[in-house]
């Protein structure tokens, strides 16, 4: 018992109509389960001594200097408002979410300045 029995022939399809392209899914998230299981053998995170770091933090200060420089001159250039619009609402609904986010990036940009 073993070898020389014949394999199985495969299952027909349920529905006829379907030419067997059910089955052909079947393996395909067979696979694309083994692509998944060898991802995640790979680690996510990886733990490193500070001392043994070297990161040029200048091309990010830039970057972010930058951002809060364009950020204020945006936030602070005047607004088209439709004729049915109040522009003083409008201003005092956009003022707090722009000042926080020209808040958040100068925050942002100091800690990447002291490194």
């Amino acid at each position: 018992s073993g070898s020389s029995r014949r394999p199985l022939p495969p299952p027909r399809p349920q529905n006829p109509y379907m030419f067997g392209l059910g089955d052909v899914e079947d393996e395909e998230e067979e696979e694309d389960g083994e692509k998944n299981q060898i991802e995640l053998a790979i680690p996510k995170k990886l733990m490193v001594l500070p001392k043994n770091v070297l990161v040029d933090l200048n091309p990010p200060k830039l970057k972010l200097e930058s951002l809060v420089k364009d950020w204020n001159a945006w936030r602070k250039r005047p607004r088209s408002v439709s004729a049915s619009q109040d522009a003083e609402a409008v201003a005092a609904a956009l003022g707090p979410p722009l000042e926080s986010m020209a808040t958040f990036l100068s925050d942002a940009a100091a800690a990447v300045a002291t490194g």
